[in-house]
């Protein structure tokens, strides 16, 4: 069992982007205020060392715009299964404000179960929003906002992954010390797909 992640409560973040040194390029959206990149890039770090330690095959980073792509490719294929089993299988699959990237969550994620071997694990960071009056703002206002252009922010990511067959074993909601709103509140969690004997998920 991997180490749980804080408490689930809310956490506010305040740091400087001068605490992070960058590891792995993250490929975030140039737009995002400095403080959020800095905080997403710590966290990616943690989660590629915990990902790596426990996957029991490779790991799919979709923080990373290449491998996204694979993802996009088996999406778009006439037979998604086929394409995923032709990519191969993985221990563990991770994001970081990557998701956010693809306009189809419910499909992305089906996909990502599907490539996962029994008991791989998903680790994500995403912005996102349970139903309700901020979500519909975040959706229709903030939408507008440049540095929220080209993602999808108001989503209920763990709902999502519930709805795939996943189950979710930790998850923290956090917010971002930054002015602009529609980036504050981000979803870290852990799932995991639990085989059965036939070969489903669980």
């Amino acid at each position: 069992m991997s180490e749980p992640l804080s408490d689930p409560g809310a956490l506010r973040i305040d740091r400087s982007p001068a605490d992070v040194t960058p590891a792995a390029v993250v490929d975030l959206p140039p737009r995002w205020p400095a403080v959020v990149r800095a905080e997403l890039v710590r966290r990616h770090r943690l989660l590629l060392d915990r990902a790596s330690t426990v996957a029991a095959g490779p790991v799919l980073d979709l923080s990373l715009p290449e491998q996204r792509q694979q993802l996009r490719e088996v999406m778009s294929s006439p037979d998604p299964t086929a394409a995923a089993a032709a990519l191969g299988s993985f221990g563990a699959v991770m994001s970081v404000a990557g998701l956010c990237r693809l306009a189809d969550l419910g499909s992305a994620l089906r996909v990502v179960a599907t490539m996962l071997v029994p008991d791989g694990e998903v680790w994500l960071v995403e912005p996102g929003f349970a139903p309700g009056l901020a979500a519909t703002l975040v959706a229709s206002g903030g939408a507008l906002l440049p540095p929220a252009r080209g993602v999808h922010l108001a989503r209920d990511v763990p709902a999502t992954v519930r709805s795939v067959g996943l189950r979710i074993t930790d998850v923290e909601r956090f917010t971002m010390s930054t002015s602009l709103w529609p980036l504050r509140r981000f979803t870290e969690l852990r799932a995991v797909k639990f085989g059965r004997p036939d070969g489903g998920v669980s």
